[in-house]
């Protein structure tokens, strides 16, 4: 399987093994994100330094949980988030994203066929009057009438047509 990314393939480990983002440190989820960077065949170096980063980083949080609980606390960010409490946010916001960008292209592929066309400025003012030449009350009666008339033959049925077969022999026809 393709992943976009190392994050999108921790993703992909936690839901296969089924458990909670949170309780990734104590599965089998580093060996197996290890296993397929064995496995996988990478191209892209700047796409592999970025599965080989999060790798590093999953062997670290994996060897801090064999140091002694004061050892470990020693060392925060500057939001005084652990490694491991970074991880998880990074992974709790990157599946918001996927989760929003799958709406987003569910509602793309919903309004694929959708064309708009913005309103146009109609330009009426005191300055601008219509004027209609060779115009009167009389011919717009008639086209009224015309178009009138036109709707009742539309919405008359007609009757039933007879089409009478013509008769042609190969023999007629070569002559």
């Amino acid at each position: 399987a393709n992943f976009e990314g190392p994050l999108d393939l921790l993703l992909h480990l936690i839901s296969k093994a089924k458990i909670e983002i949170q309780d990734i440190f104590v599965s089998q989820i580093t060996e197996q994100y290890l296993q397929y960077m064995e496995d996988c065949e990478l191209l892209d170096l700047e796409s592999a330094s970025d599965f080989l980063q999060m790798a590093a980083t999953l062997v670290y949080i994996k060897s801090r949980a064999l140091l002694p609980e004061k050892r470990r606390g020693e060392e925060v960010d500057e939001n005084g988030l652990t490694p491991e409490e970074q991880l998880v946010a990074r992974l709790n916001e990157y599946k918001r994203f996927k989760m929003v960008s799958e709406e987003l292209k569910e509602l793309e592929s919903r309004a694929r066929g959708s064309r708009y066309k913005l309103p146009e400025e109609i330009l009426a003012g005191a300055e601008q009057e219509t004027v209609f030449t060779n115009s009167s009350v009389d011919a717009l009666m008639a086209a009224y009438l015309k178009v009138l008339a036109k709707v009742k033959r539309l919405e008359q049925k007609p009757e039933s047509v007879v089409i009478y077969r013509d008769h042609f022999s190969v023999k007629k026809q070569m002559r």
